[in-house]
């Protein structure tokens, strides 16, 4: 399965805080499977975007939004370009009942069990150019480099742990970040049906800005 979008654009904030720029926020994601048995699967996802190019170091305008860093400064009324690889992950899953599974997934970089799923793969913002508001501080780990998580699928429920690096992508987009599993999280998820998805997840993120290296962050969702 693959999942692409290109939004080329003209933005106008209205105001003093923003700027205005022309534009193209874009991903390409590809998912696949293999059988490995009659109970066992292999899947693989990857995410490339050209963040890089289109955006710039800086981002693109969105008041109000904050997170991660620009030239060695924080940015701010700003989103962050995402990194050309943000997603390169592979998981093995063992059916254990009629609908009922066990899985491990590893990530570099990957998405931990912390948050929702992040806004690009929502089908009610499957065609949003820009990152939600909330998006770096919900969605935040949804790049990160090294995560590896256990999980059980016991049909409409989902319980999951992972271990990950805490520190969030660095600003240059294009390099590999060196992992650390240094921080973990929980998610519980329940679909009761095909419309509707809630979480709730917990996570301890060891140094997540690279400006304060110092302060440590527990984040509840």
């Amino acid at each position: 399965m693959t999942h692409y979008a290109a939004f080329p654009r003209y933005v106008e904030t209205g105001s003093a805080r923003g700027s205005r720029r022309v534009d193209a926020p874009n991903w390409l994601m590809v998912m696949g499977s293999q059988n490995a048995g009659a109970n066992a699967q292999f899947g693989y996802h990857a995410m490339i975007s050209l963040d890089p190019l289109t955006e710039n170091r800086f981002g693109y305008p969105v008041l109000y939004q904050t997170g991660e860093t620009a030239y060695g400064a924080a940015l701010h009324d700003r989103q962050h370009p995402h990194d050309l690889f943000s997603e390169l992950s592979a998981s093995y899953s063992v059916k254990t009942g009629i609908r009922a599974s066990a899985y491990l997934y590893l990530g570099y970089p990957g998405e931990p069990a912390l948050g929702p799923p992040t806004y690009m793969h929502r089908p009610i913002a499957y065609d949003m150019a820009d990152s939600p508001i909330g998006h770096h501080w919900q969605d935040a780990t949804h790049v990160t480099f090294g995560v590896a998580t256990a999980g059980y699928d016991f049909g409409r429920l989902k319980l999951e742990g992972s271990a990950f690096t805490g520190t969030e992508p660095n600003e240059f987009r294009y390099n590999f970040d060196r992992p650390h599993l240094d921080s973990y999280s929980g998610r519980l998820s329940w679909n009761p049906n095909a419309n509707v998805a809630l979480q709730v997840s917990n996570g301890y993120l060891k140094s997540p800005e690279a400006l304060d290296p110092a302060a440590d962050q527990h984040r509840t969702t």
